[in-house]
């Protein structure tokens, strides 16, 4: 196993030891916790079609745990050293960025399809859903193209405002999304299942 990692140049390390890093990874795992309970008190939360539903934040749950693993594990690494090493035994790797752009091209209509596909399966209860599902395609699109490793675009993302670097500012930001429609739809849950308690 080593030996494989040595010849494709990575190895499985912390791969963001800073407090921002360590926050993140916080950031997924308290999410993960709150889309669990909303996905374990569905059936207070939603009165129509609450499997539906619940599977929905049972996935979402999972991906925030995935992405929380990921976070420190830094597999997108492990995923563009594997493609540089096929690339290379491919004899491709000097027309590499028009690979590329074509990656990142299906990146974006996977996310535009999937966004599309969400917003069509829970339309007629898509508020109870739409920061989480924005949030989500945020997220997945991010970790997609970071994995691209598209050099101009790593560095935009690593670029720093005020000391502020981007890929904190997007990567946070479907978190939080995703965190907050999860706060909403627990307090939901607590105040509906008090009311059946008290029926």
């Amino acid at each position: 196993m080593g030996t494989y990692f040595d010849t494709i140049g990575w190895q499985p390390t912390i791969g963001d030891p800073s407090f921002m890093g360590w926050f993140t990874v916080f950031a997924y795992f308290i999410t993960c916790i709150v889309s669990a309970k909303v996905y374990v008190a569905g059936d207070y939360t939603f009165q129509r079609k609450s499997q539906r539903h619940k599977q929905l934040w049972l996935a979402i749950a999972i991906i925030m745990l995935l992405l929380c693993i990921n976070k420190q594990l830094d597999l997108q690494s492990l995923f563009t050293q594997i493609a540089r090493v096929v690339f290379h035994e491919l004899g491709l790797y000097e027309d590499r960025r028009h690979y590329q752009s074509l990656f990142i091209l299906g990146i974006l209509f996977t996310g535009v399809s999937l966004i599309a596909w969400l917003i069509y399966a829970y339309y007629q209860v898509i508020k109870n859903h739409l920061l989480a599902l924005i949030g989500l395609a945020f997220l997945i699109i991010f970790v997609l193209i970071r994995a691209a490793s598209f050099h101009h675009m790593d560095q935009l993302i690593g670029t720093s405002i005020l000391g502020v670097k981007l890929n904190w500012v997007f990567e946070l930001t479907g978190i939080v999304f995703i965190f907050i429609n999860g706060i909403i739809l627990w307090r939901r849950d607590g105040r509906k299942m008090r009311e059946c308690q008290q029926q």
